[in-house]
């Protein structure tokens, strides 16, 4: 009996500690994941927050960019629709006659119509809706249409004058008369009593925008001083004021990047009177952003279920689509978005960070390259043909520099800072190159263009000059390509002169 009630009590002690120590195990695991939850909710709380702030740094980046491309195309799109004026002074006929002084009817009629056939000769190299000269008497020639005559009435000439607002220059552009937007205007004084005016639809500037992945949430603008939209990519916003809450935002500026509750933007001038204008909404960001969240919180609750055995595992699954994020949004504000290369910012950072590198071991030369009468490109084969001109000669620079730093620092400007290993003749390593180059722009090929390139060089030397020097350098070896009839390169000479014209 009384081993049997030692039996029973050495059976009711070891029940006891079997329950003791389920407890401290079941007390300690909570403990465990009780720690684990406040770790991985610390750590979530700090990713979401650091990722949210780079994310509006590289979203900022990118309107910038955008906004400097949108920028060029339109000048650069503007300038073609002036280079047509030109033309129309070609012949004194055009510009000097004054049907004011005409006393002959039917010689004025004459001369009228002989204009008119020269002005529309010039006027099918583009897609204008107005190509005409107008006469302070009331008489134009060439194409005024309808809408014009209509809108403007016997204050044509009165109000096309009005708009000229470069003295030197004696042009100007103008839009939003009697509240019409759909036509932009652009005015240039022939006599005393004759204008040149050409116009084309706002909607046209369409044509002008470059747009690229990651960008379908920016809305672009384009306004007048007045704050009147031309041209928005949202078209129903075309011919409207700006939106009050936007223009309060943004002001005055014509250059700046703002930031409120709602928007983004992004401001720049172009032709020193419109303003292009790139807004994200914040509440856009927010909801892309949103799903990052959703799936950091998701995992966050896998690795406290999981514990250590999967949390390396689930600390990727968070941070790698938060860093594909990032690393896309840092590609798009660090690429120029038309031929791929590195941005004229982005040039410069890598290129400083290139020649202050204490291991780099050689010479370094600046390449520096443009495109040949880029302008006639445009003119002759239009806009699209000299983005196809751009994007392929971009590739070119890439493909051939892909080991150093290669970028696009201006409308047709190419740049690259090359590193010459010890063990190369600088002259021929690079000469190699730039005949590979102008080997593979020969083959670009546009319709009633031959595409050339001028190329200056610049080497670094024993003098360790800076990159702005280098430049400097470069563009005076440029200098003297054009000057000796382009379509070839020189290298610059460390005595300050330029070698030969390859």
């Amino acid at each position: 009996m009384k081993k049997k009630l030692e039996n029973e009590i050495e059976m009711t002690d070891g029940e006891q500690t079997q329950n003791d120590l389920g407890k401290i195990r079941f007390r300690l695991l909570l403990s465990y994941f009780v720690l684990i939850a406040i770790a991985v909710l610390a750590v979530s709380f700090v990713t979401i927050s650091t990722t949210y702030g780079v994310m509006k740094n590289k979203t900022s980046s990118l309107l910038l960019t955008l906004n400097m491309q949108i920028k060029l195309s339109i000048t650069s799109y503007f300038d073609s629709m002036e280079s047509a004026s030109v033309l129309v002074f070609a012949d004194e006929d055009n510009y000097l006659y004054d049907p004011t002084r005409e006393t002959d009817e039917e010689e004025k009629e004459r001369r009228l119509d002989d204009i008119t056939d020269r002005l529309m000769e010039i006027s099918l190299m583009r897609n204008y809706s107005d190509f005409g000269i107008v006469y302070r008497n009331g008489d134009y020639a060439g194409r005024i249409s309808d809408g014009t005559v209509k809108l403007f009435g016997d204050q044509l000439f009165a109000q096309m004058e009005a708009s000229i607002d470069d003295e030197k220059r004696q042009d100007g552009w103008t839009c939003g008369y009697e509240n019409n937007f759909s036509r932009l205007y652009y005015v240039k004084r022939l006599n005393e009593n004759a204008l040149l005016v050409l116009s084309f639809y706002a909607m046209e500037l369409e044509e002008a925008f470059e747009y690229s992945a990651g960008t379908e949430q920016v809305t672009v603008r384009v306004t007048d001083e007045s704050g009147n939209v031309i041209f928005s990519s949202r078209s129903e916003e075309n011919g409207k004021p700006l939106e009050e809450n936007i223009r309060n935002s943004i002001g005055d500026y014509t250059s700046a990047a703002v930031v409120d509750e709602e928007y983004m933007h992004n401001i720049s001038t172009s032709g020193g009177k419109w303003r292009v204008i790139c807004t994200i909404s914040m509440e856009s960001l927010d909801k892309e952003f949103g799903t990052v969240r959703m799936k950091t919180a998701i995992a966050a609750v896998l690795t406290v279920i999981l514990g250590v055995i999967l949390g390396l595992l689930l600390s990727r699954g968070i941070t790698e689509p938060l860093n594909n994020m990032v690393y896309g949004l840092s590609e798009r504000a660090e690429y120029d978005l038309l031929t791929g290369i590195f941005n004229k910012m982005t040039f410069e950072l890598y290129a400083e960070e290139m020649m202050d590198d204490p291991q780099l071991d050689g010479d370094v030369a600046y390449f520096l390259s443009d495109v040949d009468d880029f302008k006639k490109v445009n003119d002759i084969c239009g806009h699209s043909a000299g983005d196809r001109v751009l994007r392929q000669y971009g590739k070119i620079i890439g493909d051939i520099f892909h080991k150093d730093v290669p970028g696009r620092i201006g409308g047709d400007e190419f740049a690259a800072l090359i590193q010459i290993p010890k063990t190369e003749n600088p002259y021929i390593y690079i000469g190699e190159r730039i005949k590979n180059i102008q080997k593979r722009v020969a083959q670009i090929h546009e319709e009633n263009a031959e595409i050339h390139v001028s190329i200056g060089v610049a080497f670094r030397g024993e003098e360790k000059l800076n990159l702005k020097d280098l430049y400097r350098n470069a563009d005076r070896a440029l200098y003297e390509t054009k000057r000796r009839g382009k379509n070839g390169y020189t290298i610059y000479n460390k005595m300050g002169q330029e070698g030969e014209k390859a």
